[in-house]
């Protein structure tokens, strides 16, 4: 029988599987806008690209609902593994104050992780411990680091911002003709200003002439808050899924 922490984990699965849809349907629609103009200080051409619009917002709410079902499953888990551990319900105090903590640094944890699980089995309690992302490497881009600070964003102030930047590009030549260089911009993030992709020169291949070639950049979607700026948002959200999915609750449910 799933417990109510499986459903919230199914549920984060669903709004992802929409969230990929959207996606894929806004990258149909080309949400923005390529040129190649001729720059005549340099002889290069250039590429240019900007957004036709803002993020839809379906996107917004739909990374913010997998956000909170993520976290809910989490905290779902925390209140199950207490229920099991008193043999009882909790009361509505104890309730609030239970839930998964999650934090970069030990002392935080320590000082106010710890009283989140207490009603917990101390080896359970072990266990979460040892989730901890100030046991990482790099604690600020763990996984469960980036989900506590992106959803608490969405869930008290606002949607997330999300951007379109580039991931490399498909090239082709005409008949013809030979490419003397090619290079990428200084920024892959999209805006509605234009900005530069790639810079390249083709010629004829006895160098008589310029010529255009095609060029056809392909565009992922990236948080645009810290901690998680710069990440891909299903990068991101593929190795929650699999971290809650396959280590967390597993690793847990042995003690229910």
């Amino acid at each position: 029988m799933k417990q109510s922490f499986d459903e919230k984990l199914d549920r984060a699965n669903y709004h992802l599987k929409e969230l990929r849809e959207e996606l894929r349907r806004w990258r149909k629609d080309r949400p923005y806008v390529i040129t190649d103009e001729l720059d005549a200080k340099s002889g290069d051409n250039i590429v240019y690209a900007k957004m036709r619009g803002s993020t839809p917002p379906i996107v917004l709410t739909l990374t913010g609902d997998c956000l909170y079902n993520l976290r809910s499953s989490l905290d779902h888990l925390v209140h199950a593994l207490a229920v099991q551990n008193l043999k009882r319900s909790l009361t509505d105090a104890e309730s609030i104050n239970t839930a998964f903590p999650i934090f970069k640094h030990r002392a935080g944890f320590e000082k106010r992780g710890l009283g989140r699980i207490r009603y917990l089995a101390p080896r359970a309690q072990t266990v979460i411990e040892r989730l901890q992302p100030y046991h990482a490497k790099h604690p600020a881009s763990h996984p469960l680091w980036l989900l506590e600070k992106l959803n608490n964003i969405d869930k008290h102030r606002r949607l997330l911002v999300t951007l379109f930047t580039t991931v490399g590009a498909s090239t082709h030549m005409p008949d013809g003709a030979r490419q003397e260089s090619f290079r990428w911009g200084r920024t892959s993030v999209l805006t509605q200003r234009k900005t530069i992709v790639a810079r390249y020169r083709c010629v004829t291949l006895d160098g008589s002439r310029r010529v255009k070639m095609e060029v056809h950049p392909g565009f992922e979607i990236i948080f645009g808050d810290a901690p998680a700026r710069g990440e891909y948002v299903i990068v991101v959200f593929d190795a929650l899924v699999d971290i809650i999915g396959q280590s967390i609750i597993p690793r847990l449910r042995v003690f229910l």
